[in-house]
């Protein structure tokens, strides 16, 4: 995951505003969305990063991969 540059930050920043929001004190679910040109490759990747990170925490996770069985986009 870390071969891209600055990826640390892009999953951080998601992580510290569901941080934010105490489970205790939310009456709806928090949804968190990743994307990318193509869908597949980075967003995924972030997604499953960030959906980890939240487990660890205790969070219930959910992760929908909605572009998977897509064709990857070429540019």
């Amino acid at each position: 995951m870390r071969a891209t540059y600055s990826i640390e930050e892009v999953v951080q920043s998601p992580l510290a505003m569901v941080g934010r929001s105490s489970p205790a004190r939310q009456e709806e679910p928090v949804t968190v969305a990743a994307g990318c040109a193509g869908g597949r490759r980075r967003a995924a990747t972030v997604a499953g990063e960030l959906a980890e990170r939240c487990a660890a925490r205790g969070l219930d996770v959910d992760l929908v991969d909605r572009d998977l069985d897509k064709d990857v986009v070429e540019r």
